[in-house]
This record gives structure tokens, sequence and C-alpha cells, in this order.
């Protein structure tokens, strides 16, 4: 399970989210320069499991949700696999106020959107409580905010590195074994159950009479309802969540 543990917190975060004056924007967690890092750790990372979940709040104030806790790898966003491609770097920074980064190794993470904080300590233990990575109104007007949070947890052991060969032959040699689960949670403020609701009759009738805007904000659906089946669009006005999460190894 994702876990119920993320719908009993759900109404604290939806509590700060609709306190939030979001502006047009999606923000970047913020990092220093390359010259406040002080290691680079090197890693394989490949997705072992995947869940996804949609909660629910009635009008009633009730939380209900629904999982399925072995989605197909198939279905693995693409954003997330452009930090964890194939082989991860975790970038320590030398200022421990500061928080760390995964990072794919084929992009440079200070000026590339495909980075991930991470919370490391001394003993190898990853834990990221609900970081907000950006927010947003999301909709014509702003009677609807979303914001998006990352939570994680993990380990990593350096007593095993390992070789990763890539298919043009080359080869890097890792700081050991990776073990994280990373979650990625979608949350609407109450306002947004009109579009939504629109939103999920543009994604079932492929677009007809919608907006480009719509269009384009319907394929959120795409994981939860196509690939992984976990959402009911009838209830569509009702959603506060969208999240999944995946192990790598």
């Amino acid at each position: 399970m994702i876990g119920q543990k993320h719908i009993l917190v759900l109404t604290l975060i939806s509590a700060t989210l609709g306190g939030c004056k979001f502006g047009n924007y999606s923000q970047d967690p913020t990092v220093v320069s390359v010259n406040g890092v002080k290691t680079i750790e090197t890693f394989p990372a490949t997705a072992k499991t995947l869940k996804t979940l949609v909660a629910y709040k009635d009008v009633s104030g009730t939380y209900t949700s629904n999982e399925n806790d072995a989605a197909s790898l198939t279905a693995v966003p693409l954003s997330i696999l452009g930090t964890f491609t194939q082989v991860v770097q975790l970038f320590i920074m030398s200022d421990p106020t500061k928080s760390s980064v995964f990072a794919s190794m084929f992009a440079d993470p200070f000026n590339s959107g495909s980075i991930i904080p991470a919370q490391y300590d001394a003993t190898g233990h990853f834990t990221l409580n609900s970081q907000q990575v950006s927010g947003f109104y999301f909709g014509p007007d702003a009677s609807c905010s979303s914001g998006v949070f990352i939570t994680e947890d993990g380990t990593i052991n350096h007593n095993h590195p390992t070789v990763v060969t890539f298919p043009d032959g080359s080869h890097v040699t890792t700081s050991g074994t990776l073990s994280v689960t990373v979650i990625e949670e979608q949350l609407f403020t109450d306002g947004c159950g009109p579009y939504l609701q629109r939103l999920a009759s543009c994604f079932q009738t492929n677009g007809s009479g919608c907006t480009a805007q719509e269009i384009a904000d319907a394929q959120l659906f795409q994981l939860y309802a196509t690939e992984t089946n976990v959402v009911d669009l009838t209830k569509a006005s009702t959603i506060k969540e969208l999240a999944y999460s995946v192990l790598f190894q």
C-alpha cells in the first residue's frame, strides 16, 4: 500500500495547501551551486514496483481511497525516470542545512528540472516527508489550487559497489547499492471539483469540445485511469489526491 498514512496526513497537507497563495508558476527545489557540493555518489537505480492511489473526499468530509499495489512497471512516469535513469547520482551538499538531490548522471542537475530533493543522514537513511516541490493555480481561475509533494524513504549500502554497463559498452562503478521508495502526490483544494470533473469528461471523450489547455490538463488521468485503472472518473469532482510510489533498487 502507498498507505493509510497518506490519507491520514492528507487533511493536514490540504489545509496547508488551501492556505497558500499560489502564483502561476512551477518551481524546482532550490539547490546550491556545484561549488557547494561535498560529494557525488553513484548508484544503480532500476524500478522494482509501482503503486498508484486516488483519494476522494465526499460531501460529509469523509476520505476514501482506492489503490493499485501491483501496477505494471511500463506505467512508471517518464518524469521520474528522467532522474532515475538506470544509474542515479546523489549530490551531497557541503552545507548540512541544504538538501541533497538525486539527479540523472546524464544531465546537469543544476541546469535541469530532473532533480529530486533528498534528506540523507550519516547512517545512510533517507527521510523526506511531504516536501512541496511545486504549486500552481489549476484551471481557468484562482478557485482551484494544486500542489505536488515528494516523500522518500530508503537506505544506502556502501559495502556492495557494483559495475553498471551501458548499451554502448561504457560502464561506471557505483558507490554501493540503493533502495529508496519515492512517492509523488498531487493534491487539490476543494475548489477544484468542477474543473476536475470537466477534465474527466475531456479525457473520456478524447478532448471533444475541450480547449487545448483542458486536453493537456486531462492527461493527469492517463496514469491513474488508462494505465493502472485506479480512479473512478465519475467521482472526479471529489478527488483530493492522486499519488504514485516507485521502489528503486
